[in-house]
């Protein structure tokens, strides 16, 4: 936001789009005294957490594709944490439209992604455990975007859809 010239205390409408347990909303008390701050995430539990510990903020369960329940041009501001480096294109792009329905014209989006660090971190990773990980390397630079659906994620709490996605820099 800094590189906008904003800060959060210069919106007055914020979402935090997958805010799971409140892990980024937590430190937005003061913000959240001048905004109207919201959060959203398909974990109910996690949501209800939010709902109870966190009053400043107004927390919703969403389901794992749009629409959301909120009106049109609503927020000013969007942020995320970790959500597009868990989700195929298919999801990323109906997500995307969404969003853009939830804001207003000139609104900011702030959503974060793996990238060429977090990518060759997994390259190292992959190669030490004797994996091959040149064929996602040539997945993403040929399209830009790679989704691992065989990854640590398999057989773990979260729904089936969510896994490792790394997006380079030209793709965004």
């Amino acid at each position: 936001l800094s590189l906008l010239g904003r800060n959060m205390s210069s919106f007055e409408t914020i979402l935090d789009f997958g805010c799971g347990c409140g892990r980024m909303l937590l430190w937005l008390e003061e913000v959240g005294a001048k905004a109207d701050l919201h959060g959203v995430d398909i974990d109910e539990r996690a949501v209800r957490w939010v709902d109870e510990n966190i009053p400043y903020v107004t927390a919703k369960v969403n389901q794992p594709l749009p629409p959301l329940d909120y009106p049109d041009g609503f927020f000013d501001l969007v942020f995320n944490h970790s959500v597009f480096t868990h989700i195929d294109e298919q999801y990323q792009d109906l997500w995307l439209s969404e969003l853009r329905r939830v804001t207003k014209p000139g609104a900011t989006l702030l959503l974060s992604v793996h990238g060429e660090n977090a990518f060759f971190e997994y390259e190292t990773a992959s190669r030490n455990a004797g994996g091959h990980p040149q064929v996602v390397r040539d997945q993403l630079a040929r399209d830009g975007i790679a989704y691992i659906r065989e990854d640590p994620w398999v057989g773990s709490p979260f729904p089936d859809f969510y896994h490792t996605t790394f997006h380079a820099p030209w793709y965004i």
